[in-house]
């Protein structure tokens, strides 16, 4: 045995064996099992400091603090500091020895429905005694649920906070655990009493059922399941406590329970016997909690697909004005009065990109990114590219522009079809009637197309899976300041007056 000795701040001498550990090691420590002077065990957590800086030093003896503020309040359900002792870069914390934790019996599978029931409760009234104190635990789970005596009690408070205190310095900012955080902290938002009530309503979906809500299994899914999926109805629950967890699993933190003690007081109800009248509203309560928690996560994915698109489409203009900022950069040494207009703001539709002087221009016109998509489309935007000359004032349709994923990569390409293959109508006997017109644009040149067509969904679907044949050919390239530049030299040479028409 390698028993060690560390003296706390009450005088008292307590002793542990680091191989005698006790659960997992946590973000905010390891725990020990221990003795006090008499030999009778407690459990002592051992807190390394991690960086010799003040910051991260203050961070860790938030727990010290913490418990030092929960002594101050009558407390039955949160677990007690019995001392404090310091050496070198650790810190040690010494609390009563729990029999278990409650992520412990829920693996076990040995709370029937009342002992189920029972434990939230006593967890409610935990996170009310903290809501006396202005403590938010922020990393409330299972794990940190520990049985003294018969008792549930609140432990592990690395990451709490005082809320009395004016600002979060020296607290972990998004910090928890990933199952359990809520959705505003996957947004960078600040813990709140009602992130607590998320987790709760995550614990309890847990106890009730032995599973989580949200499987994961990695960070990038637990982000998208907290703040877009929709939690289903924790079955075999009472109906009453199935709509307390839907309404504590709501996205918007204003939707759930206004504090942890209308939690405690709804769970205490459940205790009395519902009349068959009371059981059957009770049920279709869950019911249209069920469809408000469907609605409010469908409405969550929408808005954030809408915000996803609107940053898309800000990126889509940036680097479209990029290159023709390049392309005005390589003009303006041979075509000095050359300059580059619009658009008035990015985001802003039809939107029009002219790079021009006095004699000829390039001219991208964008259409409105609300257009209908086929389903295996990566375009965020497309338009039209047009050029002319002084002397020939037509615009002509030369090509199209989309900004779409090139090997992973969101990039604007050119598009340019030319006539294809001839297509025939034919008669009724099978013989060859005669040529079908070619309608997408002129025959002997590269083109572009309009609107309508090229965001047809047929036509858009064999531009992404080409065919053997059809009435055009289809070329696509980067867009770049030197197809700009060879755009703005074949405007020049429309209809130039030593040329001819």
């Amino acid at each position: 045995m390698n028993v060690k000795t560390i003296v706390g701040d009450s005088g008292t001498a307590w002793s542990y064996d680091p191989s005698r550990r006790i659960g997992d090691p946590g973000g905010m420590g390891e725990v020990f099992r221990g003795s006090d002077p008499t030999g009778a065990a407690v459990a002592i957590k051992r807190v390394t400091l991690r960086f010799s800086t003040e910051a991260d030093r203050r961070r860790r003896e938030r727990e010290v603090e913490i418990a030092a503020v929960l002594a101050l309040i009558p407390s039955q359900y949160t677990t007690p500091t019995l001392d404090v002792a310091r050496d070198g870069d650790d810190l040690f914390m010494v609390m009563p020895l729990a029999r278990r934790s409650l992520a412990a019996a829920i693996k076990a599978g040995d709370l029937n429905e009342a002992a189920r029931l029972d434990a939230l409760l006593q967890v409610a009234n935990g996170l009310v005694e903290l809501a006396a104190a202005s403590v938010l635990h922020r990393d409330l789970k299972p794990a940190n649920v520990l049985e003294h005596d018969g008792r549930w009690q609140l432990a592990d408070f690395g990451l709490a906070r005082n809320l009395q205190e004016a600002t979060g310095t020296y607290t972990f900012l998004g910090a928890g655990t990933y199952p359990y955080m809520a959705p505003e902290l996957w947004a960078g938002q600040p813990a709140t009493v009602r992130s607590d009530l998320y987790a709760f309503g995550v614990m309890a979906y847990e106890v009730l059922t032995g599973s989580r809500p949200f499987a994961g299994p990695d960070e990038a899914a637990y982000r998208h399941q907290h703040q877009f999926d929709t939690p289903s109805s924790p079955p075999g629950a009472p109906p009453v406590v199935q709509r307390l967890v839907l309404r504590l699993l709501a996205k918007s933190p204003s939707d759930r329970s206004p504090d942890a003690r209308a939690v405690e007081e709804q769970l205490r109800r459940t205790a009395s016997q519902l009349t068959p009248v009371q059981t059957i509203i009770a049920e279709r309560v869950v019911e249209h909690s069920a469809q408000r928690a469907r609605e409010a996560a469908e409405n969550a994915t929408s808005l954030a697909e809408k915000e996803s698109n609107r940053q898309r489409v800000r990126q889509a203009m940036a680097d479209l004005k990029e290159i023709m900022d390049d392309s005005l950069d390589q003009l303006q040494p041979v075509e000095p009065d050359a300059r580059l207009d619009g658009p008035a703001k990015l985001g802003w539709f039809p939107a029009v990109l002219t790079l021009s002087s006095s004699d000829a221009s390039v001219g991208i016109e964008l259409w409105d990114e609300t257009q209908e998509r086929i389903p295996d489309d990566t375009m965020v935007l497309a338009g039209e590219l047009n050029i002319n000359s002084r002397y020939d004032q037509r615009p002509r349709l030369v090509a199209n522009v989309a900004y779409e994923l090139v090997a992973g990569r969101l990039k604007w390409k050119v598009y340019q079809f030319v006539m294809g293959s001839p297509q025939y109508d034919y008669g009724a006997s099978g013989t060859v009637a005669r040529p079908r017109a070619y309608k997408y644009g002129p025959s002997d040149r590269a083109h572009g197309l309009g609107a309508q067509t090229f965001l047809d969904p047929r036509e858009r679907s064999m531009m992404i899976h080409p065919v053997s044949q059809h009435a055009w050919t289809l070329t696509t390239r980067i867009l770049t300041d030197d197809i700009v530049l060879a755009l703005f030299s074949q405007a020049l040479a429309l209809s130039a007056p030593d040329q001819g028409p």
